[in-house]
Parts: structure tokens; C-alpha cells; sequence
């Protein structure tokens, strides 16, 4: 009876260890899942600032570029004026030449 007693003992201890090594490995396992995991998340993050910031860069060139547009317009739409002005110039000395 002491024998059995002990033989039981012994396959309990035995599957408690083995349950205990199961855990620790599957322990050890989710935290290695949980590093990697963390680790590609912050790869993640540090890649939206850089396109965020990049955004911000395109946006300001943009608007630069926008204004040199709406300059380059202005100064397109003067020098018609002044186009035009000439000419009428140019017509009524043509025309007061022929007089």
C-alpha cells in the first residue's frame, strides 16, 4: 500500500513538473510574442510621425508653390495689361501718323 501511496505521489510530482515546464514555456513563449508584438508597433509608429512629418514637408511645399503660382498669375495678368497697353499705344501713333 506504501508503495502504490508513493508510485502515485511520484506520477503526480511528475505531471505537476510537467505541467509547471508547459506553463513556463508557454509563459516565456507570449512573452517573447508580447516583445515582438511591442517591437513592431513602435516600427509602426516611428513610420506615421516620418510620414506625418513628410505630409507636413509636401503641404508647405504646396502652399509655396501655390503662392508662386498665384504670383507668377499676377504678374502674368500686369504684364497683358501692359501688353495691351502698348499696343493701343502703338495703333493710335499708327493712326496719328497716317493723318
Amino acid at each position: 500500500m506504501e508503495n502504490l501511496f508513493y508510485k502515485i505521489l511520484k506520477d503526480t510530482n511528475e505531471k505537476a513538473h510537467e505541467i509547471i515546464e508547459t506553463l513556463k514555456f508557454k509563459s516565456e513563449k507570449t512573452i517573447l510574442i508580447d516583445e515582438i508584438y511591442s517591437h513592431l508597433i513602435n516600427e509602426k509608429n516611428e513610420k506615421i510621425i516620418n510620414l506625418e512629418t513628410n505630409f507636413k514637408k509636401i503641404e508647405s511645399i504646396n502652399i509655396n508653390y501655390q503662392k508662386n503660382i498665384e504670383k507668377l498669375v499676377q504678374q502674368n495678368t500686369i504684364l497683358k495689361v501692359k501688353v495691351m497697353a502698348l499696343e493701343s499705344l502703338l495703333n493710335e501713333n499708327i493712326n496719328s501718323s497716317m493723318d
